[in-house]
């Protein structure tokens, strides 16, 4: 756990092996890039340069928080894990910062539910310059029974928003939305 500052210079830190590195305060990459190979990463602090994940699972914050990176967001393998454990940004539900761009070209982005959220709540989970999913495998679950995920805005403003599934129709059916 990196609890205080720590600057790379332009060196790179890889993390490797099956524990977590926790990133707690600033880290300065100095023009170096913090490699996310195998375990976890997490924090709440700032990567000042770029993180590529190639392999680990990156879950902003210590259950749950904030994780910002300064640089870009590049995955092209493991996964980026979001916590939703309430409605308060960073402080009951998980939130990847990136000041740069987010690309996740392989991989997935996955949400782990800690609680039922009420339909028309929205989360905002992601924040980017610019965006790219186009080869993420989105595991987004469902937000509670007779729920689904409105992810139409994940790559415009990086929010999920829980809807109701089933609508009950005039005539007492029922209408499935996706």
């Amino acid at each position: 756990a990196f609890n205080n500052a720590l600057n790379l210079g332009v060196n790179n830190l890889t993390k490797t092996g099956a524990g977590e590195l926790q990133i707690n305060n600033a880290l300065n990459t100095g023009g170096g890039v913090v490699n996310a190979a195998a375990g976890v990463v997490s924090g709440v602090g700032l990567i000042s340069g770029n993180l590529n994940n190639t392999g680990a699972t990156v879950a902003p914050g210590n259950s749950p928080g904030t994780l910002s990176v300064g640089g870009d967001y590049t995955q092209s393998a493991g996964s980026l894990e979001i916590e939703i454990n309430g409605t308060a940004a960073g402080l009951t539900h998980d939130v990847l910062n990136v000041a740069g761009s987010l690309t996740i070209s392989g991989g997935s982005l996955d949400v782990v539910m800690g609680f039922t959220p009420t339909p028309g709540d929205t989360f905002d989970v992601l924040n980017f310059a610019s965006i790219n999913l186009a080869g993420a495998s989105l595991n987004l679950g469902t937000p509670g029974a007779d729920m689904a995920w409105d992810s139409s805005q994940l790559t415009v403003d990086g929010s999920l928003t829980a809807l109701s599934a089933l609508l009950g129709d005039m005539d007492g059916s029922l209408t499935v939305t996706t």
